[in-house]
């Protein structure tokens, strides 16, 4: 079992259908699933194995995906940080998981401490100006493009998500593979989700919600994710018209 079966799948069935919108820009299940397998094994070329926390620190954006699904991918665990964190909530997230290498952007680089949070070893730019880290774009170029899959035990380890902390410091709250596969099939059933369905996204997709019950879920049925850096009532409205947009929530 592995969350990223999903999209492998779709992959194999609809290459050429679209997997996410974004910004005029689309990417087909076959070249998300490539992506996924080529930073999956840049990720384990560059030391990151099972159990490791891997931070994703971004937008909404299609490199969000790709990193989740690539750390999952390998058997690493999955730790997505509100994108409106400052320094010191990222001080305690990073150093309370452990995460050893961030994804994020150019824009929100400064925020990260690095000097204070000795796990973190890497740093990954996926959009924006890289300011001497390795971008997310080199090392998909560079990396193998075979097959990366780990086969994990249901109860296995594979997504972090913190509490918000309104009492208190936030909670790190551990969902495993079988959570999500589990969760992501029921909103598929219950739902009724199809693969000629596309789902709006501009909930932040660092949030469960927008993470299982329209991401993931979106992926399992073969549907199209038209995806948002963020809620703004016109481009939104407009996007539902141009993209035909099916559901959303």
């Amino acid at each position: 079992m592995n969350i990223a079966q999903h999209v492998e799948r779709a992959a194999k069935f609809f290459p050429d259908k679209p997997a996410i919108l974004f910004e005029g820009a689309v990417l087909t299940y076959r070249d998300l699933n490539a992506r996924i397998d080529r930073l999956a094994n840049a990720l384990a070329a560059n030391g990151v194995g099972r159990g490791q926390c891997v931070a994703l620190y971004m937008p909404n954006i299609p490199a969000f995906a790709i990193c989740y699904l690539a750390t999952v991918r390998i058997g690493a665990v999955a730790l997505a940080v509100n994108s409106m964190y400052k320094s010191e909530e990222l001080n305690y997230i990073l150093n309370d998981s452990g995460s050893s290498l961030i994804f994020t952007t150019g824009e929100l680089l400064p925020n990260i401490p690095l000097a204070e949070c000795p796990t973190v070893k890497r740093v990954i730019v996926c959009e924006g100006a890289p300011q001497g880290h390795p971008t997310l774009d080199g090392w998909l170029e560079k990396a193998s493009d075979r097959r990366a899959l780990a086969d994990m035990d249901p109860n296995d380890p594979a997504v972090l998500l913190y509490t918000s902390g309104t009492t208190g410091f936030p909670k790190g709250a551990t969902l495993s593979h079988g959570n999500v596969v589990s969760n992501a099939w029921a909103t598929v059933h219950h739902a009724g989700f199809t693969r000629d369905d596309r789902m709006i996204l501009f909930l932040p997709a660092f949030h469960v919600f927008g993470q299982n019950f329209i991401m993931n879920a979106t992926f399992l049925s073969c549907a199209s994710l038209v995806l948002h850096r963020r809620f703004a009532p016109e481009p939104v409205l407009e996007s539902i018209r141009r993209d035909r947009v099916t559901m959303f929530f």
